[in-house]
C-alpha cells in the first residue's frame, strides 16, 4: 500500500509542474513616436522595447523597400529590441547596392544580418551561462534574445533555411564586390564635382560656377584613381556612361557616406558593403548621413540625372538647414591635381607620351609606376 502512494506522488509531480505558467511578458509603456509607435514589455528583470511603422519588417523592409519607412525607424531616438535596427540597416545597405532588387541582395544582407545575431546571442549564452540540456526549454527563451526578434523578423522571412540559402549564395559577394568598385568611382566623380563648387565659390577663385560636367569629372576621376593608388580605372567616358549610371540611384547616400568617419578611422561608406553589420549608435550618424544624402541629391547630382536621385530627395524626412559639408578628404588633398586637370589642360597632356610621368612627378602623388590591370581592382586610399 506504501509503495502504490509513493508511486502515485512521483506520477503527480509532472503534472504539477506542467501546471505551472512562465511569466509572461507585460506592456508596461506605449505610446507614438512622430509617425511610429512605440512600446515597452517587462518580464521579471528583464525588458525589451520595439518601434513600429503601420506595416510590417516583412512588408517595408524584406518583401518591398520602402525607403522612407526605414528610414523614420533608424532615425528614431527611442530604442528597439536586439536585431532590429542592425536588419533595417541592411535592408538599405542591400537597396544601395542593388536598388533595383535584380540580384536578391537586400534579402541576403537581411538574413545575413540576422544570422549575425543569433550567432552573437548563442555565444553570450554559452560564455555567461553553464549550459545545461533542458528539453523542455523554448530556443528564444534559452538565448536571450526578445520574441519579436523571431516573430517579426526570423519567421517571417524564413527561419533556418532562408538563413542557410544566405550563407550559400556565394554570387552575393561577388556582385557585392562590383557595386562597392562603381561606387567608388560615383563617389570620386561626385567628390571631384564637389571640390571644384567648393573652389569655385571662394572669392578669389577663378574659376567658373558652372558644374562640370559628368564627362569631365569622369576624366579626371580616371586620373585620380591613377595618381592616387596607381590603380586601374576605365577611361572617363565609360566610367560616365556606364559605371556612373549604375549606381546613379543611391549613389548620394554612398557619398554622404564616404564623408563620415567611424571610430575604427574608416568612413562610413566600408559600413554599407560590410555583409556582417555592427550595431552602432544608428540614430546619431544616420541623421548626418542622410541629411548630408539629400545636399548631394540637390546639389552635386546633374539635372539630366535628377530622375535618378528624385527618391533619395522626396523621401529622406531631413531638416537641411544646417548641412554644409567638406568633400571627403582623399579628395581635398588632390585639389591641385584637380585644378591642375580641370584649367590647366593637364588632362589633354595626360594621354600624350611621357604626360602621366610629368604630371604625377608634378604634384608628388606617388612615384610614377605601372598601372595596375583590370584584375587588380582594388581600394582607393582615404575612401
Amino acid at each position: 500500500m506504501g509503495s502504490e502512494k509513493l508511486m502515485d506522488k512521483k506520477l503527480a509531480k509532472p503534472n504539477v509542474r506542467s501546471n505551472r505558467r512562465p511569466p509572461v511578458w507585460r506592456l508596461i509603456e506605449s505610446r507614438k513616436c512622430g509617425d511610429l509607435n512605440y512600446s515597452r514589455f517587462q518580464r521579471l528583470s528583464k525588458s525589451y522595447h520595439i518601434i513600429s511603422a503601420d506595416s510590417s519588417f516583412l512588408e517595408h523592409a524584406w518583401d518591398k523597400f520602402d525607403l522612407q519607412v526605414v528610414v523614420k525607424q533608424l532615425l528614431c531616438p527611442e530604442p528597439s529590441f536586439a536585431g532590429h535596427k542592425e536588419c533595417l540597416f541592411a535592408a538599405i545597405c542591400g537597396w544601395i547596392i542593388d536598388p533595383d532588387d535584380l540580384h536578391g541582395i537586400r534579402q541576403n544582407m537581411i538574413a545575413s544580418t540576422a544570422a549575425a545575431i543569433l550567432t552573437a546571442a548563442e555565444r553570450r549564452f554559452i560564455r555567461h551561462k553553464q549550459f545545461q540540456s533542458r528539453t523542455d526549454a523554448f530556443y528564444g527563451r534559452l538565448i536571450d534574445l526578445p520574441p519579436p526578434f523571431f516573430t517579426e523578423i526570423y519567421y517571417p522571412i524564413g527561419g533556418l533555411s532562408r538563413i542557410r540559402d544566405a550563407a550559400l549564395a556565394g554570387k552575393m559577394q561577388e556582385k557585392v564586390e562590383q557595386s562597392f568598385w562603381n561606387h567608388q568611382l560615383g563617389v570620386t566623380m561626385l567628390g571631384v564635382r564637389h571640390q571644384c563648387m567648393t573652389r569655385s565659390v571662394m572669392p578669389d577663385a577663378d574659376f567658373p560656377r558652372k558644374i562640370i560636367s559628368n564627362s569631365t569629372a569622369g576624366d579626371i576621376t580616371h586620373v585620380l584613381f591613377d595618381a592616387i593608388g596607381g590603380m586601374y580605372a576605365p577611361a572617363g567616358d565609360k566610367i560616365a556612361k556606364s559605371n556612373y549610371k549604375n549606381v546613379k540611384q543611391s549613389v548620394s547616400l554612398t557619398y554622404a557616406a564616404a564623408t563620415i568617419l567611424m571610430p575604427d578611422s574608416r568612413s562610413f561608406f566600408h559600413m554599407i558593403f560590410d555583409l556582417e553589420k555592427e550595431s552602432f549608435d544608428f540614430s546619431s550618424v544616420c541623421a548626418l548621413w542622410f541629411a548630408r544624402a539629400i545636399y548631394a541629391a540637390k546639389n552635386l547630382i546633374l539635372a539630366e540625372d535628377l530622375d535618378a536621385a528624385y527618391r533619395i530627395m522626396c523621401d529622406l524626412p531631413i531638416d537641411l538647414s544646417a548641412c554644409h559639408f567638406d568633400p571627403p578628404v582623399y579628395i581635398h588633398q588632390a585639389d591641385n591635381l584637380i585644378q591642375d586637370l580641370q584649367k590647366n589642360g593637364a588632362l589633354a597632356r595626360y594621354h600624350k607620351p611621357g604626360g602621366r610621368e610629368l604630371l604625377l612627378n608634378k604634384h608628388r602623388v606617388f612615384a610614377p609606376k605601372p598601372k595596375r590591370t583590370r584584375a587588380q581592382k582594388g581600394h582607393i586610399p582615404g575612401l
